[in-house]
């Protein structure tokens, strides 16, 4: 996913926006609104980075809209986790619970108090339930992080897939 930011996105950032223009696996994953916002970041930095160093320093002056608030703009959208549900939060919440091994796992928790665990697959789609967990735990290339992420949410995740 984020390999400019070591694939965690909650703790690194683009600010160059080099990467902004670019696409990702999970990209294809953000919901319709979501994608809408990152395509206007990335077309926004374009655009800017088109201009001459003079229309641009005035361009700036005038609006306060940068390349690097682009940037911004384009990695807030894509570290939302409510952002990759498909029809965002409503009025729940989401976080990023795992990430790596080709794969991004989005714990989602209602406004009612239920939770559910999303995975995203770059080979496989959307995931949810038993095939969340079994991508996690057999076709993940590092085995021992996978069951240590199992083991440090065991009492939820299990719980929440095979009703335990």
């Amino acid at each position: 996913m984020f390999t400019y930011v070591s694939n965690n996105p909650l703790i690194y950032s683009d600010p160059s926006g080099h990467k902004l223009k670019q696409s990702y696996g999970y990209d294809t994953f953000l919901n319709p609104v979501a994608k809408q916002d990152l395509y206007g970041y990335q077309v926004g930095w374009k655009l800017l980075d088109d201009m001459s160093s003079k229309q641009y320093n005035k361009y700036v002056k005038g609006t306060g809209k940068s390349k690097e608030s682009m940037a911004a703009g384009g990695s807030e959208v894509r570290n939302n986790a409510c952002n990759y549900l498909s029809d965002g939060c409503m009025g729940g919440s989401a976080k990023f619970v795992y990430s790596g091994d080709g794969f991004l796992a989005i714990d989602y928790t209602s406004e009612e108090g239920s939770n559910s665990l999303l995975i995203l697959d770059q080979k496989k789609g959307i995931l949810s339930g038993r095939d969340a967990l079994l991508r996690i735990v057999f076709d993940s290339p590092n085995f021992t992080a996978s069951l240590k992420y199992i083991d440090t949410t065991k009492n939820t995740l299990c719980g929440r897939i095979w009703g335990i």
